[in-house]
């Protein structure tokens, strides 16, 4: 599991979220892109990577990947 934050007021401290998670291995990055990135690097090339939040936040990821794809 990676945990991150949008650069919103209203977000989800990624401390407080991860009170609520019960998971063995948990990553934490509060830049959403970084967040992204650690998720590539700690995923097999098969595994399917799931994002999940606010659509400000899937918005930013989906620009980010975008921006990658370019530079492929």
């Amino acid at each position: 599991v990676v945990l991150t934050e949008p650069q919103s007021n209203r977000k989800l401290n990624i401390n407080d979220l991860e009170k609520e998670i019960s998971h063995k291995k948990i990553f934490k990055n509060a830049q959403v892109t970084e967040a992204y990135q650690t998720a590539l690097s700690v995923t097999a090339k098969k595994d399917v990577i799931i994002c999940c939040g606010s659509l400000y936040m899937i918005g930013e990821i989906k620009n980010y990947i975008s921006c990658l794809e370019v530079l492929s």
